[in-house]
């Protein structure tokens, strides 16, 4: 799979996510952005909560310190995986993170219409 990168803000990618024709784009797109609460809540109205991965607290109060940290923009923060449904497959300790600090999170990758390995039962 090629990498479609893309740089948008945080209104652009929320726009996309509320694009009638989200489905339509055949290969993943990852997108380059700044994850705002505004954002991140988006993205957690959306979320699938596997078993699988639970909120770790732990991990989201750690994100929150380093956001809100005297260089939060020097860290690389983990991705966000949007589905081809629209909805949100991963990413939730960052998103949460991002809330619970009031403070967006940059750069962050924003995988859209990202093919889930767990959709068929698969490992």
């Amino acid at each position: 799979m090629s990498r479609n990168n893309i740089k948008m803000t945080s209104a652009e990618l929320l726009a996309a996510l509320d694009d009638p024709n989200y489905d339509d784009h055949a290969e993943a797109r990852w997108v380059y952005t700044t994850v705002t609460p505004e954002v991140a809540q988006a993205l957690l109205d959306r979320y699938i909560e596997p078993a699988r991965r639970q909120l770790n607290e732990a991990a989201v109060l750690s994100i929150a310190a380093v956001l809100k940290g005297p260089d939060p923009e020097g860290n690389s923060y983990e991705h966000v995986y949007v589905g081809q449904d629209g909805r949100t497959l991963a990413g939730q300790h960052l998103l949460h993170a991002v809330l619970k600090a009031d403070t967006p999170a940059e750069p962050v990758w924003v995988v859209l219409n990202w093919a889930d390995p767990f959709a068929d039962g698969g490992a």
